[in-house]
């Protein structure tokens, strides 16, 4: 069974029968039925009480696993479980944050391994379900890509350092693009992503993140990265010729304004 942000269950056919669903997605990944599980109390118990929809905490959690620095969780944490939660008593808090950081470890592991080699399974945890009957599917799919997307950008906000220089890098920046592009309902106001569209901007999502972790993992053990220094050249003496190669001595030259 699978909650909804209305507090609804539906059915998943044929969860309890197949096999599969109790084996891991990928090495060292949860299960099917544990990320479903996960998905149950999450909205039950953390996006109800104000915290990130499902669907954004894996967004932001691939994001995180990505960036050059990577912040503290006590920076994000009462963004991720909201406010309510996050100043709660221990005992309260203690579930949500030890099914939050089992999310974290099945995703970091999930953009470690290349897509080329375990193709969907690495697919970020989208829930295209309508939430209810007034939803369609094609409404669900928009909503889900949204809030995925919308949760990769709460977690990039807190890296601006390693934003910027994911931007000056043309490749780099576009394995960054699906990430926002999933935000978007189209390319333009005249043309709305098809399924198909949607599944392979999924698909490049999957494939920008792990060449992304794969870029900035050696700078992140080493520490993050490095401003590099300025160089400012000596000043000629007031005796020396000027560098503009007039022939004449910097104090008469362009040096004439420093003495």
């Amino acid at each position: 069974m699978t909650e909804t942000d209305q507090g609804s269950t539906r059915a998943e056919p044929d969860e309890a029968e197949d096999a599969d669903f109790d084996q891991p997605s990928f090495p060292s990944g949860l299960s099917r039925r544990d990320i479903a599980a996960g998905r149950d109390f999450w909205l039950g118990h953390v996006h109800a009480r104000g915290g990130l929809r499902f669907d954004a905490l894996d967004g932001f959690l691939t994001a995180l696993s990505v960036l050059p620095h990577p912040p503290l969780p006590d920076r994000w944490m009462a963004l991720v479980l909201g406010e309510e939660l996050a100043s709660a008593r221990a005992s309260e808090r203690e579930e949500a944050v030890a099914w939050m950081f089992r999310m974290a470890t099945h995703i970091g592991q999930r953009v470690r391994l290349d897509p080329a080699e375990h193709q969907s399974a690495l697919l970020p945890e989208f829930d295209f379900f309508p939430a209810d009957d007034s939803e369609t599917e094609e409404q669900a799919e928009q909503r889900t890509a949204r809030s995925w997307s919308a949760g990769a950008a709460s977690a990039l906000a807190l890296d601006p350092a390693g934003v910027e220089d994911m931007m000056r890098n043309e490749a780099l920046r576009a394995e960054l693009a699906p990430f926002v592009l999933l935000g978007r309902d189209g390319d333009d106001d005249a043309h709305s992503y098809t399924r198909k569209e949607r599944l392979r901007l999924m698909r490049a999502a999957a494939w920008g993140a792990h060449r992304l972790w794969k870029h900035y993992q050696p700078i992140r053990e080493g520490g993050g990265l490095r401003q590099k220094p300025v160089r400012v050249a000596d000043s000629p003496g007031r005796n020396d010729p000027c560098p503009c190669g007039s022939g004449r001595k910097f104090k008469v030259c362009h040096g004439a304004t420093h003495h």
